[in-house]
């Protein structure tokens, strides 16, 4: 397709140097011009009575243009501030899930037994990422699922009456999470792993070998 450059920009100006030029008497100018008959002011000057279809159109594009601009600007502070929230929430689980181990760890010391030995519920280490894994909360539930494991735990997370996240009855969440367990030297690492919405995060500990567990 041919783009005629003379057309292109010659039927634009000329339109602008006839409506607007001012060359041009009101009754000699093309009926597209569409202007508003104008009355003297006391001052002599002259005086608008009102705005011109264009004017009026170019007006109501500017201010759309703008209310778009704003509405979106709206819609992704929105977006963006609920998808950190979630993402903070995740965080906060994982951590949990992690701290929670550690904090099961130390009560079994202080009672002269060995949480990751004998027949204590983290002897075994599970690494696997789909269906080996442990669950815990603040209840002091400590389950898990895979060999060895019965019943087998269930990863989702529940809110309860309290505000708290829980793997027992209450309101189901959009969050679930597993906690991996493996050794590394003379280590014990944890790994608490938070998944919603196709997305995940995890935390790890290093729990080293400072009272022979």
């Amino acid at each position: 397709m041919k783009i005629h450059l003379k057309r292109f920009f010659f039927i634009p100006l000329t339109f602008i140097y006839r409506c607007y030029s001012g060359i041009f008497p009101p009754a000699q100018r093309p009926t597209y011009c569409h202007v508003v008959p104008r009355k003297p002011m006391a001052n002599g000057f002259k005086r608008e009575e009102g705005m011109t279809l264009l004017e009026t159109l170019i007006a109501i594009f500017i201010i759309v243009v703008g209310l778009i601009g704003s509405l979106s600007l709206v819609i992704y502070s929105t977006t963006a501030m609920r998808q950190m929230k979630e993402k903070t929430t995740a965080y906060y689980l994982a951590e949990e899930g992690v701290e929670l181990v550690r904090a099961s760890r130390d009560s079994y010391w202080l009672a002269g037994d060995n949480l990751f030995s004998g027949s204590n519920p983290m002897k075994n280490n599970r690494n696997n990422s789909t269906n080996d894994y442990y669950v815990a909360d603040y209840t002091g539930y400590l389950g898990c699922r895979g060999a060895g494991c019965s019943p087998a735990a269930n990863k989702q997370l529940y809110l309860d009456a309290n505000g708290f996240y829980t793997h027992a009855a209450g309101t189901a969440t959009q969050y679930s999470r597993a906690i991996r367990k493996y050794t590394s030297g003379n280590a014990v690492v944890i790994v608490g792993e938070v998944s919603w919405k196709n997305k995940i995060v995890k935390v790890e500990a290093h729990l080293y070998n400072w009272r022979d567990f």
